[in-house]
């Protein structure tokens, strides 16, 4: 476990030396048996000696044990916090079915709930309030994403769509330019355009070709 850069003796050793002098402190190690414990130990010997400080001595065990153990024991708290929480929310993904958004709901339910249990009534309200203002702009975002997203799946639609109507087209011309009734009608040259397009429109289309006039 990391603690934050330290100008004393002890905080200059090595970051796997400090953690297990912590350690050590932890599990009841007297101030006298740690100066003895680090002086024996090579790497620290020639860190005091890079650094041009003398032996460890048993002021430097007690100023340690008020500064970076005292840290180092806050943040190993901390982790054990979180371990706590992490178990927690395997049990509650169990019991919801492995849902991890039903579990983060619960979880944050229940803290949310202890704070304003020590809060007064004019607080809780304006936290309240608060809360449901940034649920209502998440729920307005996901709809704008939402929206967003419908309108990029119809322009897909659309543009698929158009790809279709052409491939369509061009097989469509390629089978009525087969057709010889088809071709005779566009070879005629006594006939007009408007006359060569009613034409056609009775063959390609028969009945359907009266509906649309």
């Amino acid at each position: 476990m990391e603690t934050r850069a330290y100008r004393s003796k002890i905080g200059r050793l090595p970051f796997k030396l400090r953690n297990e002098l912590c350690e050590r402190l932890l599990d009841g190690a007297t101030g006298s048996d740690l100066v003895v414990w680090l002086n024996k130990l090579p790497d620290v010997k020639r860190t005091l000696k890079d650094l041009g400080e003398k032996a460890v001595n048993a002021q430097n065990i007690t100023d340690w044990r008020s500064t970076g153990y005292k840290d180092w024991m806050t943040q190993r708290e901390r982790a054990q916090h979180v371990r706590d929480y992490a178990e927690t929310s395997m049990y509650i993904a169990e019991a919801a079915g492995g849902d991890p958004a039903a579990v983060g709901s619960r979880i944050l339910a229940g803290k949310m709930l202890d704070m304003l249990e020590a809060v007064d009534a004019e607080t809780a309200d304006g936290f309240s309030n608060a809360v449901a203002r940034l649920r209502k702009g998440e729920l307005d975002e996901k709809k704008i994403n939402l929206e967003s997203r419908k309108a990029d799946r119809d322009d897909e639609i659309l543009k698929l769509d158009k790809q279709k109507f052409k491939r369509s087209t061009c097989e469509l011309f390629v089978k009525w330019h087969a057709d010889n009734k088809v071709v005779a009608i566009l070879d005629d040259q006594t006939m007009d355009n408007d006359r060569k397009t009613e034409a056609l429109g009775q063959v390609l289309f028969g009945d359907l070709w009266d509906d649309t006039k």
